[in-house]
């Protein structure tokens, strides 16, 4: 009972569970669970740290250190996979400009993701989007400098 009210809540959950294997989903699930790697994780952990922070009020003119360093390396991380995409991936800079409300902070705070999409093989109308946080925050909300 629980499992199906789970399955219904958390269809992803559910199949990295081994709780649905309609059309085979579930294995497909979890062969991609199989390739985690929590040493590759670390590695990007660190790379993304060895950039100092990340605020997004850092950095961003530099190759080596703050936020402008940390998407130049993931925009230049998720291309690199294009070759292997067979012309399905494709990366992009999303940048916009927020309002920010914070204490001593700009009215503005300007934003830059980095997007990578991946169409389907079998049904190149479906997409899967990668992106993350690759900012970060130190305790004093408004410096960008630590």
């Amino acid at each position: 009972m629980i499992a199906r009210r789970l399955a219904a809540v958390l269809p992803v959950a559910a199949l990295a569970a081994g709780l649905c294997a309609q059309d085979g989903i579930g294995k497909k699930v979890e062969a991609a669970l199989a390739e985690v790697d929590a040493a590759r994780i670390e590695a990007t952990m660190r790379k993304l740290c060895s950039f100092g922070t990340r605020h997004v009020l850092s950095r961003t003119d530099s190759d080596t250190e703050g936020a402008g360093a940390a998407r130049k390396w993931l925009q230049a991380e998720y291309e690199s996979l294009i070759p292997q995409s067979n012309g399905r991936l494709s990366v992009r800079r999303q940048a916009v400009t927020v309002p920010c409300v914070r204490s001593g902070m700009p009215r503005e705070v300007p934003i830059v993701n980095i997007v990578a999409t991946l169409r389907g093989t079998t049904d190149p109308g479906r997409i899967y989007v990668v992106g993350g946080h690759y900012d970060s925050r130190n305790g004093a909300g408004a410096d960008g400098t630590r």
